[in-house]
């Protein structure tokens, strides 16, 4: 994946890493990027719209379980 070959070159990932997606829905890119991060940082995806929102916390949900927080409003 594309963003994957960006995240490598350009970012360190010996230290704590925080990442922001502000186009975060559906979910691809998101879970992309917190597989590359891994458990030594954080990920904060976000969507202004709020029906691409839920479709963005309900993929997030498929894959990570119980490891996100969503906050809807």
């Amino acid at each position: 994946m594309f963003i994957e070959q960006i995240f490598r070159q350009i970012v360190r990932t010996d230290g704590y890493l925080r990442v922001l997606d502000l186009c975060g829905a559906p979910g691809g890119k998101s879970t992309h990027l917190s597989y590359l991060i891994g458990s030594g940082g954080v990920l904060v995806a976000n969507e202004v719209i709020k029906a691409r929102a839920s479709v963005l916390a309900e993929n997030l949900a498929k894959v990570w379980k119980y490891k996100y927080h969503c906050d809807p409003e």
